[in-house]
């Protein structure tokens, strides 16, 4: 089917009252939609955009006040497909006047071969980023911006899964996998699918102010901007290797969490000297012993508060810290909130109680 997001009502608005210079100038914003993309990403980051200005006004009776004009462009100027339907483009890439803002949805899995299709499209962003655009990205639309060599120097983040393989590919990037979204220097990135509208809102409110921004995300049912994604990582062990020994070491400690470990005692379970165990377990796993307690009795904390109602006390002895303040401080270290805050956000729904 086709979904044409090319002009809609507020859209529409947004482009006659730049065109009518009712405003000073109306923000350009240009989506650059590929193949493969995640809808979501695309169209969520322009009702973002086309809401600011105009849906708080229209809900409290106010005068609507457009503040982006917003455009779909492709390659060739062609619809392109998507997750569930056909996105229509309004123009080619090469036919855009004016970009104030640049955003690059999520597509599919990158090959080199697709990256040097695109160096029309890398070309094309480092042009209008050297003429002052801004440029964002979500998830795997990141790598586009890092192929292009921009990132190059500069922080940026992408989803918690993919940060290994692009550490490797791009290394001259500072990769923060702990962010949710990062910007430096007109270079704004998102680390998840959905992180695609935290970009938006960050745009929003580094173009239009806090006021607008914080407006938006009220109409829109929206956070304003997180900034982490700790919170969401597949964190802890999971790296399979062949050395049986460490397994052995590993099934021990998820049987023991909650009990007073070291490593030395881990070293003598395992039969080696504490040199020799230190480096057979990271090389195993990837991380240091201590690191990797830590992270497993992270982990089972937060399944716990997420799948059960045990007091946050309770749960802290269950993983080892019989010191309550010093579990909530390490729990907020990892995931950027204190248990309550996870469990309220990530818990039972009150509903379902």
């Amino acid at each position: 089917m086709d979904l044409d997001i090319q002009r809609s009502m507020a859209g529409e608005t947004a482009a006659a009252e730049c065109d009518e210079g009712q405003r000073t100038r109306c923000i350009d914003v240009v989506v650059v939609v590929l193949d493969d993309l995640y809808a979501s990403t695309a169209v969520g980051p322009v009702e973002v955009f086309q809401a600011a200005g105009v849906l708080w006004n229209r809900i409290n009776g106010l005068d609507e006040t457009p503040l982006f004009n917003v455009r779909l462009a492709s390659l060739d100027g062609k619809g392109v497909k998507c997750s569930i339907a056909t996105l229509s483009a309004d123009c080619r890439i090469d036919e855009v006047a004016n970009a104030d803002i640049i955003f690059l949805p999520t597509g599919g899995a990158e090959t080199e071969q697709r990256w040097a299709e695109r160096e029309p499209l890398l070309q094309w962003l480092r042009h209008w980023y050297h003429r002052g655009a801004s440029i964002a990205a979500a998830c795997t639309g990141v790598e586009v911006l890092a192929q292009s060599g921009l990132l190059d120097g500069r922080r940026a983040t992408v989803h918690w899964s993919k940060v290994d393989n692009y550490r490797q590919w791009f290394p001259k990037v500072a990769w923060q996998a702990e962010k949710l979204v990062t910007e430096d220097d007109r270079l704004f990135c998102g680390g998840g699918i959905y992180a695609a509208a935290d970009v938006g809102m960050l745009l929003v409110e580094k173009y239009s102010g806090h006021s607008v921004a914080l407006q938006c995300a009220k109409a829109l049912c929206l956070d304003m901007p997180r900034t982490r994604q700790t919170s969401f990582f597949a964190v802890g062990p999971v790296r399979t290797h062949g050395d049986e020994t460490i397994r052995r070491v590993e099934d021990f400690l998820r049987l023991n969490l909650a009990g007073d470990l070291t490593v030395e005692d881990l070293a003598a379970r395992a039969n080696m000297g504490l040199r020799t165990f230190n480096r057979r377990f990271k090389a195993a796993t990837g991380f240091a012993p201590g690191s990797y307690l830590r992270e497993m009795r992270i982990t089972v904390a937060r399944n716990l508060l997420e799948e059960g109602l045990e007091p946050i006390q309770t749960i802290s002895e269950k993983v080892g810290y019989a010191d309550v303040a010093f579990f909530r401080s390490i729990f907020k270290r990892h995931t950027g909130m204190s248990p309550r805050e996870y469990r309220g956000r990530y818990g039972i729904a009150e509903a379902c109680r």
